[in-house]
């Protein structure tokens, strides 16, 4: 995502409170947010691989790690993705960084900070396997903290995503 274009929108107005995400001058930031990672992840939630609403319209931005441990990193563009409704709520606040992680300064640019699969640093078939076309399977530790944080194994997501396949 190039942010660039908002750099004067972001450095003129308040961004160092989590809440400051929902403050409605970044309403054009997270359209174009929504746009360019409905097209790099192709429609689909990077957690559990649901389709997503095309433009990512209506679906939650993904903060990887949370923009309330870590608000200065809100904006960043290696922190956003977008993920369904689920996978979102039910990670919400939880930590996301390894040891090397939570002690960086500044935001984190290699796999092994993150306790969880990271879309920018790793690959999802590494880290996850598709089980009789409907379910996911934790490959790795990475793999299983994501299923844990996220809740993969839920109950409706297999059913959700056979529904899916018969709309097409």
């Amino acid at each position: 995502v190039n942010l660039e274009d908002y750099e004067d929108i972001i450095n003129n107005n308040p961004h160092d409170n989590s809440k400051d995400w929902s403050l409605g001058c970044y309403s054009e930031l997270k359209a174009h947010v929504k746009e360019h990672y409905s097209i790099i992840q192709e429609d689909v939630c990077f957690y559990c691989k649901i389709n997503l609403r095309h433009g990512g319209y209506g679906e939650p931005i993904e903060h990887i790690v949370p923009k309330d441990d870590k608000p200065q990193w809100m904006f960043k563009p290696k922190n956003l993705a977008l993920s369904c409704y689920a996978c979102n709520t039910k990670k919400n606040a939880e930590n996301t960084l390894s040891a090397t992680g939570i002690s960086s300064i500044n935001y984190p640019n290699n796999s092994d900070d993150f306790l969880i699969y990271h879309p920018h640093f790793d690959v999802w078939d590494d880290n996850f396997s598709i089980f009789h076309e409907y379910f996911i399977l934790p490959k790795t530790d990475k793999g299983r903290e994501t299923f844990r944080i996220c809740k993969i194994d839920r109950f409706n997501l297999p059913l959700d995503k056979a529904k899916q396949r018969n709309w097409k």
